[in-house]
């Protein structure tokens, strides 16, 4: 049996998700969605500058595709005034 301990975590998790198989066409259960939950929990920790590029890249792109929406609102509005 695995110990509770941070560093152990994540090899629970491991052996956890080896073995997983998902029935019902797809649907995982609660326990499969846990563990899924604290991989990730600890993939993040172990990879802080990972995640943070993400951040940064997800709201970046957002922030584009606003400005764009606004750019073509207004491009739109300014036709039909003219």
């Amino acid at each position: 049996m695995h110990s509770t301990e941070p560093e152990n975590v994540y090899n629970i998790i491991s052996d956890v998700m080896n073995g997983l198989t998902v029935a019902g066409g797809g649907h995982m259960t609660e326990a499969a969605k846990e563990a899924r939950r604290a991989y990730k929990r600890e993939w993040n920790r172990k990879n802080k500058d990972k995640v943070k590029a993400a951040q940064e890249r997800y709201w970046n792109k957002r922030a584009e595709e606003a400005a764009e929406a606004i750019a073509k609102q207004t491009a739109g509005t300014v036709a039909m005034e003219g």
